[in-house]
Order: C-alpha cells, then structure tokens, then sequence
C-alpha cells in the first residue's frame, strides 16, 4: 500500500498529466495535525486495576502545534480500494483493515466509507462516535449515503479534508510545498 508521502513525492516529481494518469482517483487533502509514530492502537482509558493515577493506560497520540502542520506536508490520502474486505465500499476509520487509515483516536475503527456509484462518489457514516460531515452537514450515522463533489470540505470527527481530484491535488501539493508546476 502506497504511503501518503509517496503521492507527495510522486506529484512534486511529476507533471500535472502524469500524475493524472498515474493516479485516475481522487484525493483527501488535510494538514497532518495528530501523528502518532507507531500507527493507531486501541489506547484504555484507564486501567481498572491501577490505584495510581500514574498507572492508568494513557493516550501517546502526539499532538502537533496547528501552525507547524500548515507549515509542514499535507496529508495526502487517495480515496482508493486497497484491502479485499467490504469490496463495494472504500473504508474509512483508524485501524490498518480500512482503506484509509486515520491515526486519531476521535476516529472509530470502522468510521465512514465511500462508494463509487456510476459516475459520482457518495459518502456514508458507518455509525460513528465522532461523526462525519460533508461541508456543515452531519451525515447520519448508519444512514443514508450523500454525493460529495470535488472541493467539497469533508470531516472525520475532527480531522478536516478537502476532497478532490488527482489534477487538483498535484496543484495543491505544489502550491503548499512550494515546488514550481512543471
């Protein structure tokens, strides 16, 4: 599975057309807020045999300062199908069995997913502590699927997407990374 630095890497280093043709799906763009090093993990609360509060299970999810993320790369994740399980439906969520992965906690396991249905993608909340949103609508957990077009504003509880297609994230990439458009 292709990492999201490589379509970075893959866009900076290609033209516009290339990448295009290289990658005919569309994109999540967001700023790399909550990174955590070794990958999501079911993280306790608390334990309940700990009489020490020192002892209790903690949450080693790294939180970056806001102004440093928009500096840094953007999170760059194909909307794709990677993993055989639910083959009609492109999982979203935060353990490694969904097709994009969101290492946050606020992310349940099993969040979201998109669906490819003839010539438009549609986005469905898989019934979600946190919610999913489509621009400032909240979709229904375990309801209905709504249509989501390319520059629309996408949330997984708090991680914020712009969606998009191939060609308008290569000029993103560029544009956030500095790089001259070839």
């Amino acid at each position: 599975m292709a990492r999201a630095a490589e379509f970075i890497e893959l866009a900076l280093k290609s033209t516009e057309a290339e990448f295009i043709r290289r990658c005919p799906f569309f994109f999540l763009l967001g700023d790399a807020i909550v990174a955590r090093p070794d990958g999501p993990r079911d993280v306790d609360a608390f334990s309940a045999t700990a009489t020490d509060p020192g002892d209790w299970g903690t949450d080693d999810t790294e939180v970056r300062d806001p102004v440093e993320a928009k500096a840094s790369s953007p999170l760059v994740l194909p909307v794709r199908k990677v993993q055989e399980n639910f083959p009609s439906m492109i999982t979203v969520g935060r353990t490694r069995n969904n097709d994009i992965v969101l290492d946050d906690t606020s992310v349940s396991k099993f969040h979201a997913y998109f669906k490819l249905v003839e010539d438009r993608v549609e986005l469905a909340d898989a019934g979600s502590l946190a919610g999913t949103w489509i621009g400032e609508k909240r979709l229904v957990p375990k309801g209905p699927a709504y249509v989501v077009t390319a520059g629309d504003i996408v949330l997984f509880a708090h991680q914020e997407f712009q969606f998009m297609d191939a060609g308008a994230c290569w000029v993103r990439v560029h544009a956030l990374l500095g790089g001259a458009p070839t």
